[in-house]
């Protein structure tokens, strides 16, 4: 529901910024009571964008396996 009231938010003015995901809530546009870390330690909105450069890197090289292997059938 955190998410959803975000999005509807978006509709409405709040705030946000571009990830490699899509874009991403700004802290305080995000519902977090009953939730137990802040801003800081908030590794729930971060995302490391190196990490996601090699993940994504390894889903292409997956896929190109697939296409040899489809090729081959």
């Amino acid at each position: 529901m955190r998410v959803l009231s975000w999005i509807v938010g978006r509709c409405r003015g709040t705030h946000s910024h571009r990830e490699p995901l899509g874009w991403m809530p700004e802290f305080e546009d995000m519902h977090w009571q009953g939730l137990e870390f802040g801003a800081i330690s908030t590794p729930a909105s971060h995302i490391d964008r190196s990490a996601w450069e090699r993940e994504l890197k390894l889903h292409d090289e997956l896929f190109a396996k697939l296409r040899t292997s489809c090729r081959k059938l």
